[in-house]
């Protein structure tokens, strides 16, 4: 049958924040892959207890490490597996903090995605 109002749907679709955050999440996504190219989606254990959302290979060193948690407030819960793997970007609602006992730095969505047009790096390049 359909959405009577698909206006009025996606209004109410976007007041939920789980929703929001996907959405958010499919954007860096979408620019990830046209800043870098090829990505991985990064998932460690079947359990799920351990997560990362992004990682990027090209030009790095090293692999640039990033997840995305579009909330109003962060934690370190949420910087936890960045850290226990040598740190990364904490993609965030409207955060900006620099943590380096965990080498994490937190970046709001819109300056992120803005960087990217950029080539933002996310690393230090490699000689």
């Amino acid at each position: 049958m359909g959405i009577s109002d698909p206006w009025a749907d996606a209004v109410a679709q976007l007041a939920d924040p789980t929703v929001l955050g996907h959405l958010v999440e499919a954007a860096v996504a979408d620019h990830l892959r046209r800043a870098f190219g090829r990505f991985a989606f990064y998932y460690r254990t079947t359990r799920g207890e351990e997560e990362i959302d992004f990682v990027t290979q090209r030009g790095l060193p090293v692999p640039g490490l990033l997840e995305v948690k579009f909330r109003e407030r962060t934690s370190s819960r949420d910087r936890k597996w960045l850290a226990k793997h040598g740190g990364g970007i904490l993609v965030t609602r409207s955060t900006i903090a620099w943590h380096p006992e965990e080498n994490v730095a937190e970046i709001p969505a819109s300056s992120f995605l803005a960087g990217l047009g950029d080539s933002l790096t996310v690393f230090p390049p490699a000689d």
